[in-house]
Order: C-alpha cells, then structure tokens, then sequence
C-alpha cells in the first residue's frame, strides 16, 4: 500500500512524489533483523542523517513521540541553519568552484556532531591516523560496538559518479554499518537502502582529503534510558543557531563572506 499512503501525503501536503515518499520511508519501522542495518534511513542533510541512524541506533527517542527523532527535529536540536558563500578559481587546474552552505556549524562535522549529542548527554569518541592499516583496525573495533560515522570523500565514492576533478573537494560523511568476509563494507549514504561497497574504495575515499584523513566517530557506553528535556534542548539549539549567525566560528567567515 505504499503508493497509496505517498499519493495520501502528496495531496494532504503538496510534495512531489519523491519527497512524500523519501518522507514515508524514513518513517517506517525496520523489521531487518540485522541489527547494524535496522534502523537505517534515508535523508536530505548527511551529518543529520547519520546523527538519526546513531541515536536510533541505541535507542535514544523523542520523549513527546516515543517514535526516533526526526530527521527535522535533529537538525533543529544541532543548531539548524548556518549560511556561508564562497568562490574559488584554481589557476592550475582551470578550475573554478562555487559553494553554498545552509547548516549550522557546516564547516565542521565533527563539531557539529560532538556538541549536539552532548547536548544529549552522550561523549562521542573521534579517531584519526594516518595510516590505511591503522584505519581500517580502527573502524573494525568501532563497528563491534555499533554503527559509526565515517569521514570521506564523496568524489571517491563509486555510487556517487562524480567526475574526477571534484577529488578532493567532496567533504562528506556517511554510516559504516559493518564489514563483510568479502572484503566489502556496507554504508548508509542517504539512500532508500544501505550500500555495499569495496574496503579498498572506502579506503581510498576516507584517505583522500587530509584535514579528516580516515576520521571516525563513534558512540560507547551509550544509555538509553537517559531523560531528555526537549523543551531545554529546543531552547538551546535556538540560541546556539542565533549566537553563531551573529558570531560566526570560522576564522575569517565575515571578510569571505563579502
């Protein structure tokens, strides 16, 4: 019945059929058994997505719904929007790029990401190396405790198809769910479904841009009886968006932004 309840979103809302469905989807309960992949979900926002997938993950849910958090309801806990503009032209490429940010703290991840799940209450622990052996040792240990967030970069993704000169350009994230005996791994990359990819791809991918070479985030001693106070945490990724669109944190962002 899954036509029926989007065409029902559609007319009660006015999204086109791939939003209300993307919306409906997102929704749904897992019934996988698979306990790395059942609750993933697709998404619009990267770290927001992977934000929803951890929490879920260990059974963090919305005290006024008891349902998981909303993809809507996280990136508004996170410090929802941000702005920032930039242009670059690299003259021995011939390359010119353009960039424009919507999200709060979009300049880094792992800010973004660490102060929002403390503001849950949680410490996540972040590792970087510099090696690929020591990487991928890294995010085995961290995939037996659960899902994990992993840097990478999207133009070295295959499922992504980006042309080449966007290498090491494509700052990204998405959620490694576990390793296979056959030398793949399977990741949640915003899609209706998880995607399998080659260690070697992924690898290559985490290793590409330097200043988050290999990085990872994860959560342990996770407890999913903690009480929220959502009011609070409302209020507080209000006043965190409101303080850094006043008082932006990247060094240099008011002259680059003009």
């Amino acid at each position: 019945h899954l036509k029926q309840l989007v065409r029902a979103r559609m007319q009660e809302t006015g999204e086109r059929y791939a939003t209300a469905r993307r919306h409906l989807i997102g929704n749904f309960h897992h019934d996988n058994p698979d306990p790395t992949t059942r609750w993933h979900f697709p998404g619009n926002v990267p770290t927001t997505t992977a934000l929803r997938i951890l929490l879920t993950h260990y059974g963090v849910r919305a005290p006024h719904t008891g349902e998981p958090f909303s993809e809507a309801m996280l990136f508004g806990l996170a410090g929802g929007v941000g702005i920032g503009v930039f242009s670059f032209y690299y003259q021995k490429e011939d390359h010119a790029s353009f960039f424009l940010a919507g999200r709060h703290q979009w300049h880094d991840d792992a800010a973004y990401l660490d102060e929002v799940l403390q503001r849950f209450g949680f410490k996540p622990t972040i590792q970087e190396t510099a090696g690929a052996k020591a990487a991928e040792q890294q995010l085995r240990s961290a995939l037996n405790g659960g899902p994990c967030v992993v840097w990478v970069d999207m133009a070295e993704l295959p499922h992504r198809a980006m042309p080449k000169e966007f290498s090491g350009g494509g700052y990204h994230v998405v959620v490694a769910y576990h390793i296979n005996d056959d030398n793949t791994a399977l990741i949640g990359d915003l899609t209706d479904a998880p995607i399998s990819i080659s260690l070697a791809d992924l690898a290559r991918s985490r290793a590409r841009i330097k200043k988050q070479k290999h990085r990872l985030l994860s959560l342990t001693d996770v407890s999913a009886n903690v009480k929220l106070d959502l009011k609070s945490m409302v209020r507080s990724g209000l006043q965190r968006c409101h303080e850094v669109l006043q008082h932006p944190t990247l060094p240099g962002m008011k002259s680059n932004g003009k």
